[in-house]
């Protein structure tokens, strides 16, 4: 899945059920800031989200993301 900035995505496929250790839960709605492109040390693509409930900016593997309206 290619995400681009601008992209309304929300949190899914976590593995757990309340926040995680990364600050994020299943079901969160979030906007695409910023992409990063996929480094020889990394085998999966991140992405910068900006979560509307808090208010946070987070790093997440695209894995864990879902595009809303698709």
């Amino acid at each position: 899945m290619t995400m681009e900035v601008g992209d309304l995505v929300i949190t899914r496929r976590s593995p757990f059920d309340v926040s995680s250790l990364f600050h994020y839960k299943n079901g969160e709605i979030g906007l695409v800031v910023q992409v990063f492109e996929i480094e020889n040390r990394y085998r999966y693509q991140e992405v910068k989200v900006l979560f509307f409930e808090p208010e946070r900016e987070l790093i997440i593997p695209v894995f864990y993301l879902d595009k809303l309206g698709e």
